[in-house]
């Protein structure tokens, strides 16, 4: 194994130990099943001199089509009967070099200028300057300000200043390393020559390291020294008989047909997994492009791969992999052989035929340890450092003695802040499951995997039962630990899989599900992450997913309790006595605070869908013991919501006359005004009746542009809570809003009004819609003249005001501009279908519409300022048949005023006095 030393961490020998654990081996080292051929090439890194014939394939701006159609074409060349499996396989090379070639097109590995002073580290620091740069820009886009900005802009200047520091820090050393060198005799006396002849400073430092006091010259030789110092031989007479037998099984490759050859579904599993990030061996072939081929000609492909499997080849095109020596990051000197990593670059097509080759030995070979993760699919060395990590926090003794085989220059590959900034990135993912199993969320079927999988928007991962994991995706496993933590346990796992998503899907996708057990009802479960990335859409309406691609139906199981969350309206399905149609189904009130509203319907094989309100600070179960019985809708009636009851609506009127400010007239006038408010009584507002509204004149809201503005809902005491939501109640009672799914949101609160003869506080419900106003466009519709007002009323003695009641709840919303007026509280998300108070336009268009409902009336009849109408009059008996024009316009266009002044003498109108 080389030259290595042991390091022993022990306690003082002063201290007593109680307890104490040795830890167990937590990365032992094996040999892989499959044996590669290596050729070697020396690389400056991701800036300098590459080998000559070194690229890669320009797949960003590739013609995937042409190349598709150009490999089907020649698929038939590499599928040929009387071919070996070694000769199919290079054909089948040859066929993705040609095509990539005519298709796709080569260029060189970098498009950067060479520069001798580049380092790892300096491109570690670059990404941390562009990320926090990308980060800072996002920020001024979203226009977001505040402490945010302020510790994003310092995070920028931070990375800033290390990056221009770090440079200026490289160029210096090479320079100094130059000019220390140019006097010198020695292995370094040629750059004096090169520097002065070129005046450069691309200095070829890796052609020259130092073995044992004694530099290298020229390429060759340098080459075969880094190889033996980075890569020392791994003598045989070392191994002990474990080792021994897992060298055997190594290279023993069957020889005789594999009577278990891949099947398509297991192909397309293997492909699907492959990551489109890996680097591409010495044939270029990218994983996207084997990807792109399989699309067009999967089933030839996977001829050559089970020929090469049933005749126990592995083709030698396929297992020549390449070492590329790389400088490592950091000031290093360049001629230590330590200042270098190795890497290993392996042909793609070799590594997809591994894929397949060694689950197929593994069941027969010697069983690797339980924590083997150095060459083991799925693990790494760092997964290594996490369990031990894992082991010193889950020990329960009070010391804890470490014994740490270190390889010399092993761990030196690497700058050490990164390795400890991703060793932190991998502690175990915390998953925070509120799935209750006493809820009835959706479920599909996948029919490829014959499973049921249940659809949460709640969860933020997505889950695959470990039974179904491991009979349909055995080589998908990968070792990544998280813990599940859920409403009653927490627990931790070890394994995740990347996976070819289901054909029922319709994408071509891969998606990561975590193998955990969520319930023994269902074999999985679909997250909010496969959701966002497959576009999805809810139809809780007609129980359907809908994604981009496709739709699937989702299928709901009729539960015997229901779980109501507090303070929350829920959607529930609950069996009816009606098998299928439409129906009404009646207010239920299961105790005080739940309910179920009375709802219109639509009932399929006995079910409904229908929401329960749980006004409450607790979860209530609701059992359902039978059916809910449901009265037939009949489309030839409509039920209004309405009061029927004339003898109510006197009671309502008279609650209202009494409110008439009448002591100026004697018995004769009063009566006169009361039997024509009599005659009119459908037009005054009462809070016992729904508000009507006018669909005279739609209220648009037009912006400069359509991009949603989202402002979080303002934090409120729990007193001010209960003030909002009973009146969003009431508005939604009266259709003044209804829920909504728009992008848009604004911020409600409350102001508080001036206190009433009783002494009680009441407060008036805002909308913060000084967001929305600053992109709308102005309304330019004149307001009256308030001077113009008051000359007309010079001779006239009988002065009404009529209010009307909430006056822009009275008027629509334009159904395209509903979803502007979205606005957000603790209990759910709302919109207007009715004008809102608050908004920039509102008066204009208010005006517009007054103006069109009393055309012809005004300065005639009366006067209009916004939600005031002034009837005026020189007599009692013009007076009353002004009016009576007027109310019988307004219940035309079915607008409700309040009944309070009529027939005064004086009166105080915007402050003023007539």
């Amino acid at each position: 194994m080389g030259e290595s030393s042991i390091d022993v961490t022990l306690s003082s020998a002063d201290v007593r130990l109680d307890k104490w654990r040795v830890l167990p081996d937590a990365s032992c080292s094996d040999h892989r099943l499959i044996v590669y051929e290596f050729a070697s090439g020396v690389a400056r890194g991701s800036h300098g001199n590459f080998v000559n014939g070194d690229y890669r394939y320009k797949t960003k701006n590739a013609d995937w089509d042409f190349f598709r159609t150009c490999f089907a074409c020649h698929a038939k060349d590499f599928t040929r009967n009387g071919l070996s499996a070694e000769e199919s396989a290079e054909i089948l090379s040859a066929t993705f070099t040609y095509c990539a070639d005519v298709a796709i097109g080569r260029g060189s590995m970098t498009n950067i200028r060479r520069c001798d002073w580049w380092s790892g580290y300096l491109t570690e620091q670059r990404k941390l300057y562009r990320k926090s740069r990308k980060t800072l820009n996002v920020l001024k886009k979203r226009q977001i300000t505040g402490h945010v900005f302020i510790a994003a802009l310092s995070s920028f200047r931070i990375a800033r200043s290390r990056y221009r520091a770090a440079i200026e820090k490289s160029k210096g050393n090479l320079l100094r390393k130059v000019v220390e060198k140019l006097d010198k005799e020695g292995p370094w006396s040629p750059l004096y020559h090169e520097f002065k002849a070129n005046r450069s400073l691309n200095l070829a430092f890796i052609h020259n390291i130092k073995i044992n006091n004694i530099h290298t010259v020229g390429i060759e030789e340098t080459t075969e020294a880094l190889l033996n110092a980075l890569i020392p031989d791994d003598h045989q007479n070392t191994d002990d008989d474990y080792h021994q037998q897992i060298r055997a099984f190594a290279t023993d490759v069957p020889t005789s047909p594999m009577s278990d050859l891949p099947s398509a579904a297991e192909f397309i599993t293997v492909v699907g997994s492959l990551s489109l990030n890996k680097a591409s061996g010495e044939d270029k072939i990218s994983n996207r492009v084997i990807k792109e081929a399989w699309k067009v000609s999967g089933d030839c492909i996977l001829t050559v791969f089970n020929k090469c499997i049933a005749e126990g080849v592995f083709p030698r095109v396929w297992r020549q992999g390449f070492i590329r020596i790389i400088p490592k990051s950091g000031d290093k000197a360049t001629d230590d052989p330590k200042s270098y990593r190795p890497i290993t670059l392996l042909p793609s097509l070799g590594k997809l035929l591994e894929r397949l080759i060694v689950p197929r030995l593994l069941p027969d070979g010697p069983k690797f340890h339980k924590n083997q993760f150095g060459f083991t699919i799925g693990k790494s060395t760092v997964d290594a450092a996490i369990s031990v990590r894992r082991l010193v926090h889950l020990s329960d003794e009070n010391y804890v003695l470490g014994v740490f085989l270190d390889i010399s220059g092993a761990f030196d590959n690497a700058w050490w802040p990164m390795i400890l900034l991703k060793l932190k990135s991998r502690e175990p993912e915390v998953i925070q499951l509120n799935y209750n199993p006493k809820l009835n969320l959706p479920h599909i079927i996948i029919p490829e995997i014959d499973s049921k999988f249940m659809i949460d928007t709640g969860s933020s991962r997505s889950f695959i039962s470990p039974a179904k994991a491991d009979k349909y995706f055995a080589n998908c496993t990968y070792y990544e630990p998280f813990e599940v933590h859920s409403t009653h346990a927490s627990s931790r796992h070890d394994e995740v899989m990347i996976i070819p998503l289901f054909p029922i899907f319709n994408s071509e996708q891969t998606h990561k599900f975590y193998k955990y057990d969520v319930d023994g009802k269902c074999d999985g479960l679909i997250g909010s992450d496969l959701l966002k990335k497959l576009g999805s859409m809810i139809d809780m309406e007609n129980n359907i997913l809908y994604t981009k691609n496709t739709q699937i139906p989702m299928i709901y199981n009729v539960p015997t309790e229901l779980i109501i969350p507090p303070r929350c309206e829920q959607r529930v399905r609950v069996p009816t006595n009606l098998n299928n149609g439409d129906a009404i189904l009646n207010y239920v009130s299961f105790c005080n605070g739940v309910r179920m509203p009375s709802a219109l319907v639509n009932c399929i094989d006995g079910i409904a869908t229908t929401v329960i309100q749980n006004t409450l600070d607790k979860e209530v179960s609701i059992v359902i013991t039978k059916p809910f019985k449901v009265t037939k809708y009949n489309s030839e009636k409509i039920v209004l919501n309405t009061i029927n009851n004339d003898l109510e609506i006197d009671q309502i009127l008279t609650e209202n006359l009494s409110k008439l400010r009448l002591d100026h007239m004697n018995n004769e006038e009063r009566t006169k005004i009361q039997n024509l408010c009599k005659e009119y009584k459908d037009i005054f507002y009462s809070e016992k009746i729904p508000l009507s509204f006018s669909n005279e004149v739609k209220h648009h809201i037009r912006t400069v542009n359509e991009d949603p503005i989202f402002i979080r809902p303002y934090r409120q005491p729990h007193v001010i809570n209960e003030e909002i939501n009973r009146q969003v109640d009431k508005m939604l009672k009266d259709n003044i809003i209804k829920e909504s799914h728009s992008p848009w949101s604004a911020p409600v609160h409350l102001v508080p009004k001036k206190l009433d003869a009783t002494n009680e506080r009441k407060y008036r419900l805002v909308i913060d819609f000084r967001k929305l106003n600053e992109i709308t466009i102005d309304d330019k519709y004149p307001l009256p003249n308030i001077n113009d007002l008051f000359d007309k009323l010079g001779k006239s003695c009988y002065f009404s005001t009529l209010d009307l009641a909430s006056g822009y709840h009275q008027l629509e919303m334009a159904e395209e501009d509903k979803q502007k007026t979205a606005f957000s509280t603790q209990a759910g998300h709302y919109e207007f279908t009715r004008m809102p108070f608050g908004l920039k336009t509102a008066p204009a268009t208010f005006q517009r519409a007054m103006d069109n409902v009393l055309r012809g009336l005004q300065g005639i009849h009366c006067l209009v300022y916004l939600d005031d109408i002034i009837v005026y009059s020189s007599s009692l008996q013009e007076h009353i048949e002004k009016l009576r024009i007027i109310f019988d316009r307004l219940r035309k266009t079915n607008l409700k005023v309040q009944l309070y002044l009529i027939g005064l003498l004086d009166l105080y109108l915007i402050g003023l006095y007539v």
